[in-house]
C-alpha cells in the first residue's frame, strides 16, 4: 500500500511492525505506549531503549506523563523522539438544557437516556429499546448511525419505546447532549477505553453500563 505512516500499539507489534515498515520504506513509524515499558516483560526495556534510539521508530508516543517519566534514563536519542498525548477527555462546558433539547427535537420534560456510538451489534442498543418500552416518560436519544438503524426503529414501534436517532452529528453537538441528558447508557458487548463514557462521566451524568471488564 506504500503508506506514509504506520501507527503501532503494544510492544511486540511495535518491534515487528516497525521492522516491516522500515524494510518497506514507510517514512513514519509511530509507536504508541499505553502501559509502562517492560510491563509485559522486563527484557523489553533494554530492547526498547536500543531500538528507539536506533531510529527504527521515528516517533514514540506515551498516553500519559507517568508512563513517559519512566524512560527518563533512556538515551537522549530515544527521549528526543518522545511525545506525550494524554488519552483523556476534558470536562464539557455547561449548556442550556432546554436550548440543546429543542435543537434536536427532544421534549423538555422527557427523561432522556443518551447513548453515543455506531448502531451495530457490538453496541447492543436493542437492550435499551426493549427496556424503555415500559417507561413512557423516558426517551432514548442515540447520537450515531449504522446498519442496524432500521431494526432499532422497527423495534421501537413494536415495543412502544420513545426513541430518537440523531445520526452522525458534529462532535460539539454530541458534547452538548451530555449536558442535556439525564442518564448515559452503554450496554456494549465489547469496548476498549470508551471516550464517550469518559465524556459522560466528565459531564456529571450517572451511567448504566454493561458488566464487562473494560467498563
Amino acid at each position: 500500500e506504500r503508506p506514509v505512516a504506520v501507527v503501532l500499539h503494544t510492544q511486540v507489534a511495535a518491534l515487528l511492525g516497525a521492522s516491516a515498515a522500515f524494510v518497506a520504506r514507510v517514512p513514519a513509524r509511530i509507536v504508541v505506549h499505553h502501559i509502562n515499558v517492560g510491563v509485559s516483560g522486563r527484557m523489553f526495556r533494554p530492547i526498547e531503549a536500543v531500538v528507539g534510539s536506533s531510529g527504527l521508530y521515528t516517533d514514540i508516543v506515551f498516553v500519559g506523563n507517568a508512563i513517559r517519566d519512566e524512560v527518563d534514563h533512556f538515551p537522549k536519542r530515544y527521549r528526543s523522539r518522545t511525545r506525550v498525548i494524554p488519552n483523556a477527555v476534558e470536562v464539557p462546558a455547561p449548556v442550556d438544557r432546554d436550548t440543546v433539547r429543542a435543537a434536536h427535537g427532544i421534549p423538555a420534560d422527557a427523561f432522556v437516556v443518551l447513548a453515543v456510538g455506531a448502531l451495530t451489534d457490538q453496541k447492543n442498543h436493542e437492550v435499551l429499546v426493549r427496556a424503555l418500552g415500559s417507561v413512557p416518560e423516558a426517551m432514548l436519544v442515540v447520537a450515531g448511525d449504522g446498519p442496524l438503524r432500521p431494526n432499532l426503529e422497527q423495534l421501537a414501534v413494536e415495543t412502544g419505546a420513545h426513541v430518537r436517532i440523531l445520526g452522525h452529528i458534529p462532535s460539539d453537538d454530541v458534547l452538548a447532549l451530555y449536558g442535556a441528558a439525564d442518564l448515559y447508557a452503554m450496554p456494549s458487548r465489547a469496548e476498549g477505553r470508551s471516550l464517550a463514557l469518559l465524556d459522560a462521566v466528565s459531564a456529571g451524568l450517572p451511567v448504566v453500563l454493561s458488566d464487562i471488564g473494560q467498563n
